[in-house]
């Protein structure tokens, strides 16, 4: 076998493991009670963790909970999201990082929305008030959710009460598929 051809088995051998690895790449909007935009979220799976990108606009200042619920339905806004379900929680653990019976899969952490200056309020083009990056170990390529609806609340999540972490209200919702679940 020659040097050339050598070369080109070894490249092929790189670029099948380079797309054995790769991303697989998600994105929902978030949407409030109102129907409005809010955030985004995309999130990246890779075979053994995945990568949670979060921008979020026009809400409350200060802390709010996120968390992966089970049912990807977002359709009942007015009703605060309820059909949404529960959180992910395949093992039946306790609600929280904090909590020595938890956690569940459907936990985030929390993120911390700026107030926005009011001159900005009106603007055309939503002004970012909080964004965040959060790599999952427990959600991945290996380890698929299907298709879920990510939940924003209106309060910090303490990491540790049954079952939201005392959040409060649900006050925006997206739906998206994070791998198929067979």
């Amino acid at each position: 076998m020659g040097v050339m051809m050598k070369k080109l088995i070894c490249i092929g051998l790189m670029i099948a493991s380079i797309v054995v690895s790769a991303e697989s790449i998600h994105s929902t909007k978030l949407l409030d009670v109102n129907g409005e935009i809010v955030g985004s979220v995309s999130v990246s799976l890779y075979d053994d963790r995945s990568l949670f990108e979060i921008s979020l606009w026009n809400i409350e200042p200060g802390w709010h909970a996120m968390h992966i619920h089970e049912n990807g339905d977002c359709s009942d806004a007015q009703d605060g999201f309820k059909k949404a379900g529960a959180h992910v929680n395949p093992d039946n653990k306790a609600h929280g990082l904090r909590n020595d019976e938890g956690f569940h899969r459907g936990d985030l952490a929390n993120v911390y929305a700026f107030a926005m200056p009011s001159s900005q309020k009106m603007a055309q083009d939503p002004i970012v008030q909080a964004r965040a990056e959060q790599i999952i170990p427990w959600v991945s390529k290996s380890k698929p959710l299907g298709k879920v609806a990510i939940i924003l609340h209106e309060g910090k999540d303490d990491y540790q009460a049954d079952q939201t972490g005392g959040a409060g209200k649900r006050i925006a919702c997206g739906v998206i598929e994070l791998g198929k679940t067979s």
